[in-house]
């Protein structure tokens, strides 16, 4: 098991990073969840880039070699920083010869109304402007401005960016900005494809800099977040992996003053997680980094058989090997039942990452406790301790001076701390499965804040039984977002049919247009601009009609801003997203939105956040059915009077818990709950053994000890990470174990 562990190691088993991959789907359908998600992976690749200088050359040259660099790599598909000229092109070729057709908001409304001398009007005043800016040639071919006007109206456009030698630029604060994108190949999620990425990026805006002195790149795109939350799980698990067994190793020699134990106490460590790792991965596929993270902690768990066994051994003088284990094992067995009852139990809501958390925890325990019965009795002889550790002196003292009145205390103690208990108050925040990283975050306001970006967590979804009908729904409800912005709940959207109309509204529009070119206000127009009779004549003859589907356009490189919300074919649906701007209330949009009975308004954050809410309160429940299992366990093994006894220690220490966090006003969250749960799973152990221990309490007395020691050091090391969830966890159990240790003699039999 721990060669295949590494042999997947080596491989590069996959791992992920995305914080929606540890929640469940939360959309209403399977074509919206279907659309989400192809939406989320088409988005995940887009990086957006700002080159900064103290010029506009420095600027554009720097944006033009880190681009060329990013496109040399092979890992993008594509990377610009120049408006292309092919680009350009093909935006002329697909838009220009239906420029009767495609128009932008004013003209299409001038069209609605059939306002010819509006448009006339309009155009006259645009004719006679100072700068012009549309060459003769096509003014004679648009003499409205109709492909000019659609141009800088479409929506997308970054506000404040003109071009400046074929590329799109700023100039803020005496320096310029030139804007440079990218879309990532395969799965930006994924922790090496994006690390690759990442690594591409930075070495080039390396060399940027240096190259050109005074220059500045700033970047942003999941694919940044995703290899920062690859390398902090890396790092976190080195350090509270390392850190755990380098910790242990020490308490094993300082307790046992010898090498044998340290080393062997590693085998039931590596089987444990190595088991974990397999197995997970092969059930899952792809294993996040919290889990490994979470099951990197599991090291002061696994340890706790063989520190039995050995502290077991240490007191006997028989030299039967089977002797320790026919002595220990009901405590050991007890023990990994009620701890895998406890960590399976997370496997019971429906969270991909509780559930992977759940197996990693289950099978690494079992594949810890079997290490120890298996192999420990040919591997270790029994042998009697030549010396008495401080440890053991220590914790035997304590457990023979506690005693019934200490447990009377402790109900009573308990009492006190309930009113904290009706304190708790709730944070459901989604952003606690997220590692923090300010700087990453201080960088992505810092470019939102000049480009505007529209909202990537809140967006749309549309869908049709073809493109024709999605067309219409689309505009539809484009109809009704306008009403929101001149009502300000919203500020602004991005569509595909504000790019390429309905069907419909292209003939209407061309019907009109086709109409202007004979009426009298025209002529006189066409007289005012100077056309001889053959331009007249061409124009009065018109344009064909050729309609303009979505489906057929986005492909061209002159679509590439608007292709991510193209979906396409979805089972019998065709979908689309509409991309939401500066959201002032929420409620009214997802309202407009969820009511046309084709669109649905995606809120990821706040539907994960409200589904955490609700199974906070399920896994108070779930703590309950687990500490019920627990015990009628108990109670069929030591009868009412000593069952309860047994139970009355875990319950306190979920009070004590709970009432200190509700006096301390700190929030509870689901994750407060799952880490009372592993509490009870991990520090029943402590009490069964001390029940099992009947009148050779000394060596359970110490084992427990040590076994409190090294899996307060694991969670404690887990406290320190990255990500809130893991931070809360770690804190609860720190605090649960070395209650549940300090309690736990009040089990034996003579207390």
């Amino acid at each position: 098991m721990v060669l295949w562990s590494a042999i997947l190691v080596v491989r590069g088993a996959s791992i992920g990073t995305s914080v929606f991959e540890l929640i469940p789907q939360t959309e209403v359908d399977e074509t919206t969840r279907a659309a989400y998600d192809r939406f989320a992976h088409r988005l995940g690749g887009r990086i957006v880039m700002l080159v900064s200088g103290p010029d506009a050359a420095s600027a554009g040259s720097a944006a033009d070699f880190i681009a060329a660099r990013m496109a040399r790599s092979g890992l993008f598909e594509e990377s610009m920083s120049a408006l292309d000229e092919r680009t350009q092109k093909d935006f002329y070729q697909l838009f220009f010869p239906v420029r009767w057709q495609v128009l932008n908001a004013e003209n299409e409304r001038l069209a609605a109304r059939g306002d010819v001398d509006g448009l006339v009007k309009k155009s006259l005043h645009r004719l006679y402007q100072p700068v012009l800016g549309v060459p003769g040639e096509l003014l004679v071919q648009d003499p409205f401005f109709l492909f000019a006007d659609y141009a800088i109206s479409l929506p997308g456009r970054a506000e404040g960016f003109m071009p400046v030698d074929g590329r799109l630029m700023m100039e803020k604060d005496g320096r310029f900005h030139s804007l440079v994108t990218a879309v990532g190949k395969g799965d930006s999620f994924g922790g090496a494809a994006a690390d690759r990425m990442v690594d591409t990026i930075e070495r080039a805006s390396t060399a940027a800099r240096k190259q050109w002195v005074g220059t500045e790149v700033r970047w942003t795109g999941m694919v940044k977040y995703a290899a920062d939350a690859a390398r902090s799980a890396q790092s976190e698990v080195s350090i509270i992996g390392t850190g755990s067994i380098v910790g242990i190793l020490l308490l094993m020699l300082l307790s046992f003053r010898s090498l044998r134990e340290s080393l062997l106490s590693l085998i039931p460590i590596l089987v444990g997680l190595s088991s974990g790792f397999v197995i997970t991965g092969l059930v899952f596929t792809r294993i996040h980094v919290i889990t490994l993270v979470f099951g990197s902690s599991l090291v002061g768990v696994c340890i706790d058989y063989s520190v039995h066994y050995f502290t077991h051994a240490r007191s006997m003088s028989s030299g039967v090997r089977s002797a320790v284990l026919n002595a220990i094992l009901p405590g050991l067995t007890m023990g990994l039942v009620t701890s895998v009852i406890g960590y399976a139990a997370l496997a019971v809501a429906p969270f991909p990452g509780l559930q992977q958390m759940a197996l990693f925890g289950s099978v690494g325990l079992v594949g810890a406790f079997f290490s120890v019965v298996a192999w420990f009795p040919f591997l270790y002889p029994n042998r009697m301790m030549t010396f008495t550790p401080m440890i053991a002196r220590l914790s035997a003292a304590f457990a023979r001076r506690i005693g019934g009145r200490v447990l009377l205390g402790a109900a009573l103690l308990g009492i006190v701390f309930i009113p904290g208990v009706t304190q708790l108050r709730a944070d459901d925040d989604i952003r606690l499965l997220r590692p923090e990283n300010r700087a990453l975050s201080l960088e992505e306001k810092e470019i939102t804040h000049l480009l505007g970006a529209v909202d990537r967590s809140r967006f749309i979804i549309v869908e049709g039984p073809d493109e024709t009908r999605l067309a219409e729904n689309e505009r539809r409800l484009t109809d009704r977002l306008d009403a929101l912005i001149e009502d300000g709940a919203l500020g602004g959207y991005m569509a595909l049919t504000r790019v390429i109309p309905p069907l419909s509204v292209q003939q209407r529009n061309f019907d009109f247009m086709k109409k202007v070119m004979g009426t009298p206000s025209a002529q006189d127009y066409f007289t005012a601009m100077g056309l001889n009779d053959n331009d007249r004549k061409r124009l009065e003859t018109g344009l064909p009609f050729s309609p303009l589907f979505v489906s057929r356009a986005v492909a061209r490189s002159a679509m590439s801003p608007y292709r991510m919300m193209w979906l396409g074919a979805i089972g019998d649906r065709v979908a689309s997203v509409v991309m939401l701007e500066d959201i002032q209330n929420a409620p009214a949009v997802a309202k407009v939105a969820n009511g046309t009975g084709f669109s649905h308004y995606v809120d990821k954050v706040a539907e994960v956040s409200s589904l955490f809410a609700r199974y906070r309160v399920v896994s108070t429940w779930l703590m309950a059915a687990a500490f019920a299992l627990i015990c009628a366990f108990v109670l069929f093994r030591y009868g009412p009077r000593r069952g309860v006894r047994i139970m009355a220690l875990p319950a306190l220490t979920t009070i004590f818990i709970l009432g200190t966090i509700g006096f301390l006003g700190i929030h509870v969250n689901i994750f407060t709950f799952l880490g009372l749960l592993l509490v009870l799973a991990t520090g029943i152990d402590y009490t069964l053994f001390f029940a099992e221990s009947h009148n050779d309490q000394g060596p359970t007395a110490f084992s427990v000890t040590l076994c409190a020691l090294t899996t307060v050091l694991s969670f404690g090391l887990l406290a320190l990470s990255s990500t809130p969830a893991l931070t809360h966890l770690g804190g609860v159990m720190l605090a649960g174990i070395i209650l549940s240790a300090l309690l736990s003699p009040l089990a034996k039999t003579d207390s």
